[in-house]
């Protein structure tokens, strides 16, 4: 697959859309795991443990875009972009719209699984 392609329900972004996405995912972690540290040693409350969800979706999100060539946002925005053009392209086959926000949901869907395993572990474990 070349990842210069517009592929609905598949690729909507090219390569420099998925290192944004991949910075996302890497921002994310580094959130995740810094406030799952602070969490076990400075004991916070279950209410605070539970904040650790956000950047753990945040990660999740961001590094399954990255692996599938495909942007959340822009799928549900009826978008694409996998040239280097800064700005996003309107996508006007209804069709492709709509494998887009499917993919798009299943990714989101993903994510949130993973963020609240995560988050669960961080509750009962810390």
């Amino acid at each position: 697959m070349n990842p210069q392609t517009y592929i609905p329900g598949t690729c909507n972004i090219g390569p420099k859309e998925r290192e944004k996405r991949q910075r996302m995912g890497l921002a994310g972690l580094m959130l995740t795991c810094g406030w799952t540290f602070l969490g076990y040693v400075w004991a916070f409350p279950l209410f605070l443990k539970m904040l650790v969800f956000i950047p753990a979706f945040i990660s999740a999100l961001g590094f399954i875009q990255y692996n599938s060539n495909f942007c959340v946002w822009y799928g549900f925005r009826e978008q694409q972009n996998t040239t280097d053009n800064v700005l996003a392209v309107k996508v006007l086959d209804p069709k492709a719209n709509e494998a887009d926000r499917s993919k798009s949901a299943g990714l989101t869907l993903i994510a949130l699984i993973i963020a609240f395993v995560y988050s669960l572990l961080v509750i009962l474990l810390f």
